[in-house]
């Protein structure tokens, strides 16, 4: 399956669809980023909903910039379009950038996080 995610950047993977985020995505964002089990191996700790929906508004107002510096994108399988997880690239500096991945806890062990790393290290 084949997406194309704004700026022609088209993504393929088994495992997970990455899509852009909507805001509709709130309420699994702030799931997924309000579980200790999950932020306790990101950068970042839990954030409470208001902080989550401020990440979420940045990163969907991020997306529209050109040249585009972030690859914020949600996290979805191929049965369903809710929300997962999501994966990150930030490019920063010259031949640098940060990639992070966050699963909902519920979804561990399946792939999904090597797959949507695997979709921003293939572009």
């Amino acid at each position: 399956m084949t997406e194309t995610v704004s700026h022609g950047m088209s993504l393929t993977r088994d495992k997970i669809r990455p899509r852009e985020f909507r805001i509709e995505d709130l309420d699994d964002a702030d799931a997924i980023l309000g579980d200790d089990r999950v932020t306790r191996w990101l950068s970042v700790d839990s954030r409470t909903r208001e902080q989550q929906a401020e990440v979420l508004t940045g990163a969907i107002e991020r997306a529209q910039h050109i040249p585009r510096t972030e690859y914020y994108l949600a996290v979805t399988t191929h049965t369903d379009d809710r929300l997962i997880g999501f994966v990150r690239l930030g490019l920063g500096g010259v031949q640098a950038a940060k990639l992070g991945a966050a699963i909902a806890a519920a979804h561990w062990g399946h792939g999904y996080a090597l797959d949507a790393t695997r979709i921003l290290d293939d572009t």
